[in-house]
């Protein structure tokens, strides 16, 4: 195989950059051993390597090597540091326009290196697995229902494994949360979130143990009750001792052997998990396929690509659906990069507010170019006489420029500093958890977000720069000095060059101004969306009494009678009921189902969500009653066993008219395909839910009695105890119920702890997190693109008041109207913003499409979004000419004429 070679470029870059250091040498040639040595493992880690040593090195040496240069006596850096220092002095002449200029530059720059971070951190920033680029996420899929994104049965998996020819490995993992105890049986309960996993996810990832082993392939069958554990659960729980490897922990009641400590990097599947355990047994052949319920990854082969692998695994799913047409049928198989299978749900998010900061930043800039337009005019005289004396044009040009990079040099190194403040508080941030976005707590100011800004300084530079150096350019010296350096009555060259910067300015706050109106609009109509649960009054916390302690479901339901009996004689209380999963918290806990009298064909039959429930359930929750009666009391073991259906549901097991009053007496199996179906009765039909989110359509669910509960897999019997108080109750109400419970919990079964205490109507805050989040933000960034194009009008029909006042003056003492002059400054105010604004609204309902994806209830070209903003705009252009157009109509003619 042929020898990875170092990146040449990246080798020139640092060999010209350390030239003048007493180590050069040494550190071309270490960077070159620390690359040969890492890519003889993984080329692609040796390549990243190489990149971040390399900017990090020439980072810290660029200044000595142009202080080098500059001492050496080279003639071109003495004069590059002469413009720096002219510019430097001119520059300080003016402070508030120098002011202005960095500290909008400033703002942007900080913005864009913020978000740039947070796309970096989340979005492109490698795993912590070697070779991380061959890791992919396995999905199943379902062309009949539409799915995607389904989860894996074990026994698949266990088909592709040995099917595959272009994977090296599959592994299979799924997360719980667990009862975990670090030390005796004095120790305290923690909840913790544990990964039941198959060996042949650590061969996936091939990360090797800190201390200690990863599981092993015979773990399952001959140690199924070891651990490997976090680092930080090494370093908390266990006190980061040397010697934790055999060490005894409990999880869920079962005392388990600690055999690994993994690596602080390594968060898979994320950063809460705190320990890995097998799944305790091989998968069944024989069991049901139909039961996915776990994840699946798996690593390519070195050289084979994503696409080679996604249809191996496609020919391998058609055999499989064949051979088990009842619960393969129409499954497939979904092959994707881990990384973006990880940030799938946030990447169109966070790509917005990246565009968007992006055009925000072209304001600026486009505003810093016409102030320096204007400067420009002012000093065209100034620029006319060294001209005359001799200066050639690239002389001029490069003073016009070297006063740019001095700006934007000023900007950038402000805007890092605020960029880098923005990333260390939002990491620190309350509430930063509930947007639910992977890697947000690993944010850092790191090279790559370093090379980002300072390239966004040099290419502001640049932009605002250019425009001012080629009017330098073109400086013709004896018609400047003719017009007696008054740059009010040059040419109109530098009005109309400000005119199409404006224009531009106006188009692209329109476009920023149309997306936050757009997502304003679809987040508006999102809150109002009825989650079909009351909100107020209710709070809520979990318990879950493993199956360890409580391995029987009749023990289980006497814990959570003694609860809820004992809640219920709590002072405030005026209902309290329990689930085994909110609304809200996803469409968990799916099964197929069959209506008595309406078979499915094979692998064809409907799917719905189902509940646990305990008595009284809708009622705490404020579910209305469409038909029949809820679950109560007599629900119980023994009893005949019933269910209780929302209207989805029996709108689709029965279609047709009345279906809500046809449902009742109706007989449904929330097993189909088991040898013996077990027929549940509908004894009433309540109103739709939202499981997943608000932007969802409610699914069908079905509520079962937990004391009738003979089938399905419930964990450690976990459940969501909802307690309703009186409406309108604040934080201090909320936490005594949540103190009373605890208490009454710890009365009953000290060693079960209660968690996740929170109002009910947080469930709602958390699923609407992040838009509003990014709501917010796009409104800042709309608001501050809005301002700057106020400023930038006003800038110009000031400017174009100011260079025409001895013309107005002239026309006023002519006769002319105070009115018509004033109504002649407001057109061309709206003239420039209706210009810049058609153009953005085009732009904007082309490129729509971009942000459809996101939007709940509202088209991309939502006609009364783009009529707003054009209105918004044309206001603005009005409100930016009033003073101006006021100057105007009161210059006196006799003043004018004079002072012409």
């Amino acid at each position: 195989m042929a020898r990875e070679r170092v990146p040449a470029a990246l080798e020139r870059l640092v060999t010209m950059i350390v030239r003048a250091s007493a180590y050069g040498d040494a550190i071309v040639g270490d960077l070159r051993e620390g690359f040969a040595r890492r890519a003889a493992t993984s080329p692609a880690d040796a390549r990243r390597w190489y990149r971040r040593q390399a900017l990090s090195i020439a980072w810290r040496y660029l200044p000595t090597a142009f202080r080098h240069r500059v001492d050496r006596g080279d003639p071109r850096m003495s004069t590059v540091v002469s413009d720096l220092r002219d510019a430097a002095r001119a520059l300080r002449r003016r402070p508030g326009l120098t002011s202005l200029l960095v500290a909008s530059l400033a703002l942007g720059i900080a913005a864009n290196g913020a978000i740039f971070g947070v796309v970096r951190g989340v979005l492109l920033r490698p795993l912590a697995f070697p070779d991380a680029d061959g890791v992919v996420t396995l999905w199943s899929t379902n062309a009949a229902r539409g799915t995607s994104r389904d989860g894996v049965s074990r026994q698949d998996a266990a088909d592709w494994a040995t099917a595959t020819h272009t994977l090296a490995a599959i592994g299979t993992y799924t997360s719980v949360e667990s009862n975990v105890v670090a030390g005796g049986t004095g120790e305290r309960v923690q909840r913790a979130r544990v990964a039941l996993a198959s060996p042949d996810v650590f061969r996936v990832l091939r990360v090797p143990a800190l201390l200690g082993r990863t599981l092993a392939a015979d773990d399952e069958t001959r140690h199924p009750d070891v651990a490997v554990v976090s680092y930080a659960f090494w370093r908390g729980a266990l006190g980061g001792d040397p010697a934790a490897v055999g060490r005894a922990i409990t999880v869920d009641g079962k005392p388990l052997t600690v055999v690994g400590v993994m690596p602080r990097a390594f968060d898979f599947p994320d950063a809460a998990t705190a320990l890995w355990k097998p799944f305790g047994a091989p998968p069944d052949a024989t069991g049901p396929r139909q039961a996915r319920w776990v994840s699946a990854v798996g690593r390519l082969r070195a050289g084979v690509p994503i696409d080679a692998a996604a249809s191996e695994l496609a020919a391998v799913a058609s055999r499989l659906a064949r051979a088990y047409p009842a619960s393969n049928r129409d499954v497939g198989v979904r092959v994707e990069p881990r990384l973006r299978a990880e940030t799938g749900d946030v990447r169109p998010l966070l790509l917005v507010a990246w565009a968007m900061v992006g055009l925000v930043l072209l304001i600026v800039t486009v505003n810093s170019g016409n102030l320096l337009l204007a400067r420009a005019a002012e000093r065209e005289g100034e620029v006319a006489v060294r001209a005359a004396l001799g200066a050639g044009r690239g002389r001029l040009v490069r003073a016009c420029l070297a006063e740019c990079v001095v700006l934007a040099a000023a900007a950038g190194a402000l805007g890092t500093a605020l960029a880098a403040l923005s990333l260390a508080l939002l990491r620190r941030l309350d509430g930063v958890s509930a947007l639910d976005v992977p890697r947000l707590g690993e944010l850092t100011l790191d090279p790559w977000v370093l090379a980002y800004t300072g390239v966004l300084s040099l290419a502001a530079a640049l932009a605002f720069g250019v425009a001012p150096a080629l009017g330098a350019a073109r400086t013709r010296p004896a018609g400047a000095l003719r017009r007696g350096g008054r740059g009010t009555t040059s040419s109109g060259r530098h009005e109309r060059l400000r005119s199409s910067l404006v224009v531009a300015q106006v188009a692209v706050a329109a476009i920023v101004l149309v997306v936050a109106g757009l997502l304003l609009r679809s987040f508006a109509r999102l809150s109002r969306v009825e989650p079909g649960i009351a909100l107020d009054g209710r709070v809520t916390f979990r318990v879950a009494p493993d199956w360890g302690t409580y391995p029987e479901r009749a023990r289980a339901q006497a814990l959570y009678d003694q609860l809820l009996a004992r809640l219920a004689e709590t002072r405030g209380t005026i209902a309290v009921a329990a689930v085994n999963r909110l609304p809200l918290t996803g469409a968990w806990w799916t099964t197929d189902y069959e209506p008595e009298g309406r078979p499915s064909e094979p692998g064809a039959a409907p799917t719905a969500s189902y509940r646990v429930v305990t008595p009284g359930y809708f009622a705490t929750m404020g579910i209305p009653l469409l038909q029949g009666r809820g679950i109560e009391a007599v629900d119980r073991a023994g009893a005949d066993p019933t269910v209780v259906v929302s209207r989805s549901f029996a709108e689709r097991a029965w279609p047709g008219p009345r279906a809500i009053e046809r449902a009742i007496g109706r007989r449904v199996t929330l097993d189909p395909d088991a040898p013996e179906r077990h027929w549940l009765r509908v004894v009433g039909v309540v109103g739709d839910v939202h499981t997943s989110g608000l932007a969802d359509a409610p699914e069908p669910l079905a509520y079962v009695s937990f004391g009738q509960a003979t089938f399905g897999h419930f964990g450690d019997w976990g459940m969501d105890v909802v307690v309703r108080v009186r409406d309108g109750a604040g934080a201090r109400e909320t936490s005594a119920v949540l103190a009373a419970a605890r208490r009454a919990l710890h009365a009953i079964a000290p060693s079960i702890p209660a968690f996740d205490g929170r109002p009910l109507g947080d469930l709602v805050a958390r699923d609407l997190a992040r838009r509003r989040v990014l709501v917010r933000v796009l409104g800042a960034f709309a608001a501050t693109a809005y301002l700057i194009a106020a400023l930038g009008l006003y800038g110009v029909v000031a400017y174009g008041v100011a260079r025409r006042r001895a013309e107005l003056g002239l026309r006023l003492a002519l006769g002319a109207e105070r009115g018509r002059v004033w109504a002649a400054v407001v057109r061309r105010s709206v003239g420039l913003a209706a210009a810049g604004a058609a153009l953005g609204l085009a732009i904007a309902a082309v490129g729509g499409r971009a942000v459809a994806g996101l939007l709940y209830d509202v088209g991309r070209l939502d006609p009364a979004t783009f009529a707003a903003v054009g209105a918004a705009l044309l206001v603005l252009a009005g409100a930016a000419a009033w003073v101006p157009a006021f100057r105007a109509s009161r210059v006196s003619p006799l003043e004018a004429l004079r002072g012409d």
